[in-house]
């Protein structure tokens, strides 16, 4: 089963880093505009249930509506990606939120607030995004993608989502958590733990 996962957000607030460190890649400083790239991560649950996992990385420029607009229609679960430190990226993706359920009416939606690391220069408060999000029906996440924290909530919260999705979502609470264990930076976050 293919999933397409969109992530949106404005410019430099970390989409590309944040989908790059859920596949495991080491973090790299160096920053290039994103037009839009396609990541893929295979994984199978049991024996019977594979998923193809795509992560449509989306511009942060709002110079290709047309484009966004078709990424909109092509996904089946958003991620929207703001930074802490800009409050102007904050609401270009409240901005978004509406597009996207103007265009898809019920659809699962994860909001990421990251660079959780400049939580010094926080211009986003939590009591804003709460504010704001308040009849969303999941809870907002915040992560550094720099530093991997909290990064595993998010793949969590897609795993939610892609078993809701599934036809026979009669499979054991236990499977999904061995596949929640099996995902490549949950075994990198229960590692570092250890350490």
């Amino acid at each position: 089963m293919r999933v397409r996962v969109g992530v949106f957000g404005g410019t430099q607030v970390g989409k590309t880093k944040l989908i790059e460190t859920l596949l495991n890649k080491p973090f790299s400083e160096f920053y290039r505009p994103t037009i839009e790239d396609l990541y893929h991560m295979d994984f199978n649950i049991g024996e019977t249930n594979s998923y193809n996992l795509e992560f449509l990385d989306t511009a942060g420029a709002y110079e290709f509506p047309a484009m966004r607009r078709l990424a909109i229609t092509t996904c089946h679960i958003f991620v929207l990606v703001y930074a802490i430190d800009d409050m102007d990226s904050f609401n270009q993706v409240m901005d978004l939120y509406q597009q996207i359920v103007e265009i898809r009416k019920q659809v699962p939606i994860i909001l990421v607030g990251n660079k959780l690391d400049l939580h010094q220069q926080r211009k986003v408060s939590r009591r804003e995004v709460d504010r704001q999000t308040i009849y969303w029906q999941n809870v907002p996440l915040e992560v550094s993608a720099r530093e991997g924290v909290f990064i595993e909530e998010v793949m969590k919260h897609l795993m939610i989502f892609i078993r809701a999705k599934t036809p026979s979502s009669q499979d054991k609470p236990t499977v999904w958590k061995r596949v929640l264990k099996k995902l490549p930076i949950l075994n990198v976050f229960s590692k570092a733990a250890k350490k």
